[in-house]
C-alpha cells in the first residue's frame, strides 16, 4: 500500500506500509500527521486513517539525583514548557495545519481543520508549485521513459477502464472535428479543444493513480485551469507560426516560379520544408507535458512550457519516440475506418499522461 505525508508544507512519499512504520517508530510521523493513499477522498491524521497505528511512548527521563517526588496533590508540570516571567507567560504555539494552497501537487486539509482552510484534495491540481523545486527533484531522480512499458500501461488502463476512457475522450474526438468548420473552427481549435485534452489528461491520471474519477473530470479543467491553458495553447500556437515562416516564404517563392522553372520551385519548396519541420517538431516535443504540468501542479502557462522543455532536452529522443508512436497509433485508427480512433486516441493521450506521471510524479 502506498502512503503520501505531509512534512512542513511539502508532500513526502510515496512510502509503503513499511516505511511509514518506520517513520512512525522514529517520532517523524505521528497520530496527528496528515496522510493520504489512494482510495481516500481527502487528507485525514494517521490515527484516523490507520487506527491501528501505535504512536511510541515518549521516553521517560528520570530526576536528577537529590530530586524530591512530589507530594499527593501537587499537579505535575503538564507536557508542554511554559516559560514563567514577570512580563507573562509564554505558551510554544501548536503546530500549524497546512491549509489549502501550502502545498504544490494539490493537497487538502484533513477533515475538520480543511473545512475552515477551503481543503484539500488528493494528489492533483490545486495550487501553484515552483517549477525550479520541481526540475530540481526530476533532475535528482532522473527518471528515465521506457516506451513500450508505457504503451502496455496505457492500454491495460484503457482497457480496465474502457467505458470512462472511451466516453471522455469522445468529447476531444468531437471538439477536434468541429474544429474544421470555417471561422468558427479556429476558435474551437484554439479554446475548446486543447482544454477537453487537458481534461482527458486529468481522467487519466486519476485512473493511474487509483483516485476517484468520473465524466466530468474531462470538463472539470474550464473551470480550474482555462486561462492558463488557453494562454499555453495561444502562445504556443504563435511561436510555432513564428518558427514557421521562413519555410512557407520559401515554399511561396516555389510556387510562384514554377511556371518559369520547375526545378528551382520544387528545391525551394524542399528547402522551406526542411526549414519548417525541425523547429515545429521540437517545440512540439518540447512542450508535450506543460499542459498536464498546469493541470497538475497548478503552473502557470510559461513555467509549465520552460519546465517541460527543460525536462524534456535531456531526454529528447524518447519523448520524441513515444510522442511519434502515438501519432502512428492514431493514424492506425483513423485507417480502421474511424472507428478505431475510439481506441487509439484515449491510448495515446493516456500513454502520454503516464509518461508525464513517470517523468514528474515523484517532483
Amino acid at each position: 500500500m502506498t502512503w503520501y505525508y505531509a512534512l512542513g508544507n511539502e508532500r513526502q512519499g510515496p512510502i509503503d506500509d513499511a516505511a511509514l512504520d518506520r517513520l512512525i517508530a522514529t517520532g517523524v510521523v505521528t497520530r496527528d500527521t496528515l496522510v493520504w493513499k489512494a482510495g481516500m477522498a481527502d487528507w485525514q491524521p494517521l490515527a484516523q486513517a490507520r487506527p491501528q497505528v501505535v504512536t511510541p511512548p515518549t521516553p521517560v527521563i528520570p530526576p536528577p539525583a537529590g530530586a524530591t517526588t512530589p507530594a499527593a496533590g501537587i499537579p505535575l508540570p503538564s507536557t508542554q514548557p511554559r516559560i514563567e516571567a514577570a512580563a507573562g507567560t509564554f505558551t510554544p504555539a501548536p503546530t500549524p495545519t497546512p491549509g489549502a494552497g501550502d502545498y504544490g501537487g494539490g493537497y487538502g486539509a484533513a477533515a475538520g481543520a480543511g473545512a475552515a482552510a477551503g481543503g484539500w484534495s488528493a494528489p492533483g491540481p490545486s495550487g501553484p508549485a515552483d517549477a525550479d523545486q520541481l526540475y530540481a527533484r526530476v533532475v535528482s531522480e532522473h527518471p528515465t521513459l521506457a516506451i513500450g512499458d508505457i504503451l502496455g500501461r496505457a492500454w491495460q488502463l484503457v482497457m480496465d477502464n474502457l467505458g470512462l476512457a472511451i466516453g471522455g475522450t469522445a468529447i476531444f474526438i468531437i471538439s477536434n472535428l468541429l474544429g474544421a468548420i470555417p471561422c468558427l473552427g479556429i476558435l474551437i481549435t484554439l479554446a475548446v479543444t486543447p482544454i477537453l485534452q487537458a481534461g482527458v489528461y486529468r481522467l487519466m491520471l486519476k485512473l493511474h493513480r487509483g483516485e476517484p474519477a468520473e465524466f466530468t473530470d474531462v470538463f472539470s479543467t474550464f473551470s480550474t485551469s482555462y486561462l492558463q491553458l488557453f494562454l499555453y495553447t495561444l502562445v504556443q500556437f504563435i511561436l510555432i507560426c513564428v518558427c514557421l515562416v521562413p519555410g512557407y516564404v520559401l515554399i511561396f517563392m516555389g510556387n510562384f516560379l514554377a511556371e518559369r522553372s520547375h526545378g528551382l520551385s520544387l528545391l525551394l519548396s524542399l528547402a522551406g520544408f526542411l526549414i519548417m519541420a525541425p523547429p515545429a517538431i521540437y517545440l512540439g516535443v518540447s512542450w508535450l507535458f506543460a499542459s498536464p504540468l498546469i493541470i497538475d501542479k497548478g503552473l502557470a502557462f510559461w513555467p509549465a512550457m520552460e519546465l517541460s522543455r527543460k525536462v524534456v532536452t535531456g531526454r529528447f529522443f524518447s519523448v520524441f519516440g513515444l510522442a511519434l508512436l502515438c501519432v502512428l497509433i492514431v493514424m492506425a485508427g483513423v485507417v480502421a475506418l474511424c472507428a478505431g480512433l475510439f481506441f487509439a486516441v484515449p491510448v495515446a493521450l493516456a500513454a502520454i499522461a503516464l509518461a508525464y506521471d513517470d517523468l514528474f510524479a515523484r517532483a
